[in-house]
């Protein structure tokens, strides 16, 4: 795969560097960022980006049990090809506890994100699916 270094290989100090030409598909969970508590049994509005050096974003999921299943967010009006798009979904927590969120997304060439790191000196290559915890509890 183009752009693949282990951090081994940089170590060495043979790495050539090759001008990046496309960014691989890439989204991010925006809101909640796990900086406060959530309700439980209130719906929550998942929010966040998505885009691809390759073509435009065509789908994104998300899943609050880490990753083990998915579920369809609603896309945002289609920006340019190699734009952002916005993304949401409808979250209700139904019991208290720690929740991993996860977001994923594939455009229309089939490229999906990955759950294994691309690791590359810059870091302008990782695409790995990210998580955040959020922390649900009682509504008060």
């Amino acid at each position: 795969m183009t752009g693949t270094i282990t951090p081994a290989e940089l170590a060495a100090g043979s790495v050539p560097t090759i001008p990046l030409g496309r960014m691989p598909v890439r989204s991010f969970l925006i809101s909640p960022d796990g900086s406060s508590k959530l309700p439980q049994g209130l719906a929550i509005t998942l929010r966040g980006i998505a885009f691809s050096g390759w073509s435009r974003v065509t789908k994104v999921e998300w899943s609050s049990d880490n990753g083990h299943s998915w579920n369809p967010a609603q896309l945002g009006a289609e920006s340019e090809r190699y734009g952002f798009r916005t993304w949401s979904a409808r979250f209700t927590p139904k019991t208290p506890g720690r929740y991993l969120l996860a977001v994923r997304a594939t455009d229309g060439n089939g490229n999906t994100q990955s759950d294994v790191a691309l690791w590359n000196p810059g870091g302008y290559l990782w695409n790995k699916i990210e998580r955040q915890e959020v922390i649900v509890g009682p509504a008060a």
